[in-house]
């Protein structure tokens, strides 16, 4: 006897009790960042907000020092003061806008910089907040075969002289002798068949390693309280069995080949695995889908990159201090050369002018002509 290609392929999984979903949880909407992050982004926040209070305070083109010279109104001083700079921060991150803004190249910089943070944080909070509340979450120990071999609660077994027990007293792979050891001397853990291994596990701690397909039709019926987890193994091939030396065997290969690409036998599953359960879509999601917190090493990039931008903006305000003091220098130096020449009104040909306005050569002449 010989068999035509695959047309389905199954394995070994392990089927479990699915578990009570968790409780609502009043702050389910710190979930999709992880407290470092959190923290990270309240230091963060401070510390912009702190940074513009000093460029306010340093920066000659700032609210600040701009109202000192008369240069804009008295009551925008404080524009930037901590607590409005600490608004302005907490505007930008809700991503609503405040009656003013910094008006200094170093502040603006640094505005910059927490713009661009804030859109990133922004933008994958909301995308992973919407992962969180539309996956219902499970909380189980048991994830996977390695999870299932390093802990004690639950028992874990399969059915007596079955081939799934066969493929773990046969193998060379040690963990998979090492849960045969485990199934073969703990009391309960074999069972006589594949029914009663599944009422165990609705009624026990127990998991039950048996044929993948056959465990998800256990998933689809009713009451709908099993669940499979982690990866299948002793990956095999479903095949239709023919004689030996059938010249038609190919014939029948190929035809099945065709049903694949076209997606007939995909299909055809889903009809009677899925369609046909009694559990609706919803119950059938299992502990792989759900989402994970976003931590540190995702954001650590923007932090860089915000701290790069404070620092540029420190760095931008000592600049225009330097640039204003210098500027300073030379009005100062115009103004003195400005006082100088306001001292001496009079030079070589004005002074020649006003003498003869006032006459004193034609007297002189007078006094020539009669001697």
């Amino acid at each position: 006897m010989e068999f035509t290609k695959p047309y389905m392929t199954l394995g070994i999984s392990i089927l479990i009790k699915k578990p009570a979903p968790s409780q609502p949880d009043y702050f389910a909407f710190l979930q999709p960042l992880h407290d470092i992050v959190w923290v990270s982004v309240l230091i963060t926040y401070l510390s912009i907000s702190f940074v513009l209070f000093m460029i306010n305070r340093t920066s000659p083109y700032e609210w600040k020092r701009l109202s000192d010279r008369n240069l804009v109104a008295k009551s925008d001083a404080g524009n930037l003061d901590y607590l409005n700079s600490l608004w302005w921060c907490f505007g930008s991150f809700m991503q609503q806008g405040v009656d003013y803004s910094p008006k200094s190249t170093a502040a603006r910089v640094v505005g910059g910089a927490w713009w661009l943070f804030t859109l990133f944080l922004v933008t994958s909070y909301t995308a992973n907040m919407a992962a969180f509340l539309t996956i219902t979450r499970l909380d189980t120990p048991i994830r996977g075969m390695e999870d299932l071999v390093t802990q004690s609660k639950v028992v874990y077994g399969t059915v007596v002289n079955s081939q799934p027990l066969s493929f773990f007293s046969t193998s060379s792979n040690f963990l998979y002798n090492r849960m045969f050891t485990y199934m073969d001397t703990t009391p309960g853990a074999i069972c006589k068949n594949t029914n009663l291994c599944v009422e165990k596990v609705r009624d026990e701690n127990y998991a039950f390693l048996w044929d993948s397909t056959v465990n998800d039709y256990f998933v689809q019926k009713h009451p709908c309280d099993l669940m499979t987890v982690g990866n299948t193994f002793d990956i095999k091939g479903y095949g239709i069995g023919l004689p030996r030396g059938a010249t038609y065997r190919d014939d029948f290969t190929i035809a099945l080949l065709e049903l694949r690409e076209q997606g007939f036998l995909e299909e055809l599953q889903k009809k009677w695995w899925t369609d046909r359960g009694d559990c609706p879509k919803t119950e059938l999601i299992g502990t792989s889908d759900i989402p994970t917190q976003l931590g540190f090493a995702q954001f650590s990039g923007m932090f860089c990159v915000v701290g790069a931008g404070a620092g540029l903006g420190l760095l931008t305000s000592l600049i225009e201090n330097l640039v204003f003091i210098r500027h300073n220098q030379v009005k100062k130096k115009r103004k003195k050369k400005a006082q100088k020449r306001d001292c001496y009104p009079y030079n070589g040909v004005r002074y020649g002018a006003r003498l003869a306005d006032m006459g004193s050569v034609e007297p002189y002449d007078d006094m020539v002509s009669t001697v």
